[in-house]
């Protein structure tokens, strides 16, 4: 049963993982990559939550394909099962629950890492206008 749930927690991960790293890729409008390259200073706000959701994705995606490879190797190290011993459904079943419990932890983190870098832009760009 700890195999399985194992093997399904790595590849639950590797899913999340692909979630938040494409979900930073995407975030990426066009209108945002011109704001970017030419910034007009009234579309700041947009402009900074956007690229501040992308480096929380990118990192929180980052952490949980790290987890899911950690995991992963832990599997190829465990003694090999019993010929033909069935695939555990509990171990399935749990390994899909911490998945989805994963996946919520994962999108909070994205969250406040967002607000928080957010919030450091818009703090140096206010010491920098006041210069």
């Amino acid at each position: 049963m700890t195999r399985t749930a194992i093997q399904v927690l790595a590849l639950g991960l590797t899913f999340v993982s692909c979630f938040h790293l494409v979900q930073a890729g995407l975030g990426l409008s066009p209108e945002v990559i011109l704001h970017a390259a030419n910034p007009p200073w009234n579309n700041f706000h947009s402009v900074a939550q956007t690229l501040s959701a992308q480096r929380a994705d990118t990192l929180v995606g980052f952490v949980v394909f790290l987890a899911a490879i950690l995991l992963q190797s832990a599997i190829v190290t465990w003694p090999p099962r019993e010929r033909h011993a069935p695939v555990s459904k509990l171990g399935v079943s749990i390994g899909v629950a911490i998945t989805l419990i994963a996946l919520a932890v994962s999108c909070f983190a994205s969250s406040a890492i967002t607000e928080r870098t957010y919030g450091k832009v818009d703090t140096l760009r206010q010491q920098h206008e006041s210069r």
